[in-house]
């Protein structure tokens, strides 16, 4: 759709909704918001409005053709879908490093999860952990998964990377797997 391009509208039939709008619009006015839809009426129009009782607004709204069209920007609307996709996205991954035995230090690192928010993650996922540090590997397994990460690189994201290495070992805990990289026993 083209941004010069006009909007749709459609008209508003239920009075409720007329009359909610019509009250906004008049409440924006008292605040000194010049909105376009209120600088097509004339000042005395829009005082009339002001003081008008509510059941007179109301009566208003009860005319055969509508007083109010809505338009809907499917511009914006598709950016607003991008954004939720994009959190509910952010979610699934958080829950997989969640479910997958992620300390917290890693899911401060890679989400900015702090420690009420991990812990209630946790809840959620029903997890019950154990205190203590997660398993260590055996000293060949932990240097093939230094193997796998250091061939990952930099090419891609932190939460890809750690991703990846949790899918390739998928028996492991993302917390034995962040040993074996971060710690040196061998």
């Amino acid at each position: 759709m083209n941004a010069n391009e006009p909007l749709a509208a459609i008209p508003i039939t239920a009075h409720a909704v007329t009359l909610n709008v019509l009250a906004y619009l008049i409440d924006q006015a008292d605040k000194g918001d010049g909105t376009a839809l209120l600088a097509s009426l004339q000042p005395e129009e829009l005082d009339v409005l002001r003081n008008l009782p509510v059941r007179e607004l109301f009566r208003l709204t009860d005319q055969k053709q509508p007083l109010i069209h809505i338009a809907l920007d499917p511009r914006q609307l598709r950016l607003c879908l991008a954004r939720v996709r994009e959190r509910d996205d952010g979610q699934a991954d958080r829950m997989w490093f969640i479910r997958r035995g992620t300390p917290h230090v890693l899911m401060e690192e890679l989400f900015g999860t702090p420690i009420r928010e991990f812990r209630e993650l946790r809840r959620v996922a029903g997890m019950n952990v154990r205190p203590g540090r997660p398993k260590v590997l055996k000293a060949a397994h932990a240097a093939r998964v230094r193997s796998l990460w250091h061939q990952l690189g930099h090419r891609i994201p932190l939460p890809q990377r750690y991703r990846r290495i949790g899918e390739a070992f998928p028996d492991d805990s993302i917390g034995s797997l962040y040993g074996a990289i971060h710690d040196r026993h061998d």
